[in-house]
């Protein structure tokens, strides 16, 4: 199963620190059942905590409860981690915006404040410089603007109605596409908040629309996920 950590392999929840190869199990003193929280899939475990770890683990003992897409365990280790850098979140929050960006253009063919977010992003992460993430911040609130238009928009229609969920996804797309350029202009954990929620966005954009499926752009960003892990440092 996956986990996500912040640095130092400290959980998100308290000051627990997991080490890698040591079985640790549930106490009251030392830590709480948010400790031992995994996912099946890395996507759903990077939702938990800004992820500046991204840890694999094995399970064993009670699974006491279920949550969503978290189970806990009585006992866990570590087997593998990797260090999640800002630039991998600025990467997956592209990948999972361009994934539902025609929702957008569908609905808004002249608007391109989507693009541009998305376009700042990319910048970023060719050229990490102090004004491309600026830019990308600019870019990001444009893009958000451009999405609260789109909701007022869909507030007005009927919530029944195909209008309504045109509109919906097209907000929802392009709110992703803010997320992209905010991935890069925010610090490393919040970087990953920001991806993390790019792809929340993406799937709930596929869900509105008619022409793609949520469980399809869920799949392809745990793909990409699990094909990018080889490029992530290892921590020993």
């Amino acid at each position: 199963m996956w986990k996500s950590l912040q640095a130092g392999m400290k959980s998100g929840h308290s000051e627990y620190i997991w080490k890698i190869g040591r079985w640790d199990e549930i106490n009251g003193e030392k830590s709480n059942e948010k400790d031992f929280s995994a996912s099946e899939r890395v996507i759903d475990a990077m939702q938990d905590v800004p992820m500046e770890v991204l840890a694999q683990v094995e399970v064993d003992g009670e699974h006491f409860v279920r949550k969503g897409d978290k189970e806990y365990w009585q006992k866990m280790q570590v087997v593998n981690a990797w260090k999640w850098e800002k630039k991998h979140s600025v990467a997956l929050a592209i990948f999972s915006a361009e994934l539902t960006l025609q929702n957008y253009e569908k609905k808004y063919p002249s608007g391109d404040r989507s693009h541009k977010a998305i376009e700042a992003a990319k910048k970023w992460l060719k050229n990490p410089t102090e004004e491309n993430r600026l830019a990308a911040n600019l870019a990001g609130s444009d893009a958000w603007s451009a999405a609260e238009l789109a909701a007022k928009l869909t507030s007005v229609a009927s919530v029944r109605s195909v209008w309504s969920v045109i509109e919906k996804a097209a907000e929802l797309a392009i709110r992703s596409a803010a997320q992209s350029a905010w991935s890069a202009a925010e610090s490393d954990a919040l970087s990953a908040k920001a991806a993390a929620e790019s792809v929340t966005l993406s799937i709930k954009s596929a869900a509105q629309s008619a022409d793609s499926a949520a469980g399809e752009i869920i799949q392809k960003c745990e793909n990409w996920m699990l094909q990018y892990v080889a490029e992530l440092e290892e921590i020993k």
